[in-house]
């Protein structure tokens, strides 16, 4: 679920998802990823830092969206 501004979203159900573990985890899990950042830029989604254009933070498994 999603939090904002104290409140918080429907909870979603995880219909898939890659094995934890898994040797091509890394690999599918990074597929995806890139996808998402890619859709992010193309729609224009994120925030602009000096010169630096940000959509997301993206650390091992967690993902954080800078959405304005």
């Amino acid at each position: 679920m999603v939090r904002w501004i104290g409140k918080l979203g429907t909870a979603l159900s995880i219909l898939c998802s890659v094995r934890q573990g898994g040797v091509l985890s890394p690999s599918l899990s990074a597929i995806y990823v890139n996808d998402l950042i890619s859709s992010l830029r193309q729609c224009g989604y994120g925030e602009n830092i000096g010169n630096l254009f940000i959509s997301c933070v993206v650390y091992a498994n967690d993902i954080v969206l800078l959405l304005m």
